[in-house]
């Protein structure tokens, strides 16, 4: 089972974001996101107590599928993030709003709680 279900993240995000993009990308998206939220929050997935089902936080499912939507609409130059462009004598700036963790802006991954180990 994976952090958000194909399902759900189509319904979340509409068509308006999704647009034509097949459902393999997104389950890839999926995929990537999943490592990124766990990347992010700096703590190994809580297990069930079989010890292999994977107990996600609440409110995940929702994160992840902004992560996706994030995925699905930024505009990248070499893997980083445009913020701004111009046409004119051509300008461009780097960076979004406000870059959290993983290049993810802070609106979207706000919620992930990050572990920090004590020093």
């Amino acid at each position: 089972m994976a952090i958000v279900e194909l399902a759900f993240v189509k319904d979340y995000l509409g068509p308006e974001v999704i647009g034509t993009t097949t459902d393999a990308i997104l389950e890839e998206l999926i995929i990537e996101v999943e490592q990124n939220y766990l990347d992010i929050q700096n703590k190994p997935w809580k297990l069930d107590t079989d010890g292999v089902t994977i107990i996600y936080p609440n409110g995940s499912k929702t994160t992840a599928s902004r992560m996706v939507g994030y995925l699905l609409t930024i505009k990248t130059d070499n893997g980083k993030v445009v913020a701004s462009e111009s046409n004119l004598s051509y300008s461009i700036s780097y960076g979004g709003d406000g870059s959290g963790s993983g290049g993810y802006p802070k609106s979207v991954i706000g919620s992930i709680k990050i572990w920090v180990r004590g020093v």
